[in-house]
């Protein structure tokens, strides 16, 4: 994966910090939710699926037999900050949300379609929970779609080639 000695000398460098194994694996985590694509709950199948069980268990909460989901009036979308290269671009992530008559979510949004990564999923779920919706008189459910954009800077991303050729640049 690392040109030379660097991916050597990161696992020395990781191995001196003396980090617990359960550190380690949120670490692990931490960086797979950043960089790892995942297919899991990104088809339209699994976004039809959970669509379908959100809504039983919207009516099923609320006892509102007849409250059906539709598409939220407002657009949301997020940017992604990332100077790491990703092997593929985000999908867009789409989540359920109960709203109050007043506009703010009653409770949790639910992703029931998942970009493809961890973290752009969780920033999807926080800018709907944070959304303010419009006032209505009575208890909505809404469907949010979230197409993200990934921002890497002023700079192209990088790729562990490039940051390897920049270590060599700088003598490290």
């Amino acid at each position: 994966m690392f040109e030379g000695d660097l991916g050597e000398r990161l696992q020395t460098y990781v191995a001196s910090l003396n980090l617990s194994q359960e550190r380690i694996n949120q670490l692990l985590t931490a960086i797979g939710q950043r960089l790892v694509y995942s297919d899991i709950n990104t088809s339209d199948a699994d976004y039809s699926q959970n669509l379908s069980q959100w809504q039983q268990a919207v009516r099923a909460e609320t006892g509102l037999t007849t409250l059906t989901p539709e598409a939220a009036p407002t657009e949301l979308s997020i940017t992604y900050y990332q100077r790491a290269c990703l092997s593929e671009e985000p999908g867009t992530a789409q989540v359920g949300v109960i709203v109050s008559p007043v506009g703010s979510p009653r409770r949790e949004p639910v992703l029931l379609r998942s970009s493809g990564y961890g973290i752009v999923d969780a920033k999807a779920l926080r800018t709907v929970a944070d959304h303010q919706f419009p006032r209505g008189g009575e208890v909505k459910a809404y469907t949010v779609t979230l197409p993200a954009e990934v921002d890497h800077g002023a700079s192209a991303c990088l790729t562990a080639d490039t940051v390897a050729q920049e270590a060599r640049a700088r003598g490290t």
